[in-house]
């Protein structure tokens, strides 16, 4: 029993490691400032992430703030013009890539 829990633990933290992670450069910001966030994945980008696939949320209400997202070297570099205080959310959707010879897709 034992050993079937550990493999599967594994599994899964391999599986959570395997998908595109967003880090933000700095954690709060104020009005004004240029946030600055990198797409990363293990495996390899197919296609770059478009700016109509990145969507803002304050609450359940879309709100649009001035942004670009940048392919350079298998990253993705996005930059946000923070334009008023609050607390928002992000959505970046169909993000296709590769890892290990498997193709996927997901949406963060």
């Amino acid at each position: 029993m034992r050993r079937i829990t550990f493999f599967l633990s594994i599994f899964f933290i391999t599986l959570a490691t395997a998908l595109p992670s967003l880090n933000f450069q700095q954690e709060e910001t104020q009005i004004g400032e240029t946030i600055i966030a990198t797409i990363t994945t293990p495996g390899e980008f197919l296609k770059e992430i478009q700016s109509s696939n990145i969507k803002f949320y304050e609450g359940r209400k879309q709100v649009s703030f001035e942004s670009d997202i940048t392919f350079y070297n298998g990253t993705h570099y996005l930059y946000i013009y923070a334009t008023r205080q609050g607390n928002f959310s992000i959505q970046i959707e169909n993000i296709l890539y590769k890892e290990s010879d498997t193709l996927q897709s997901t949406s963060i």
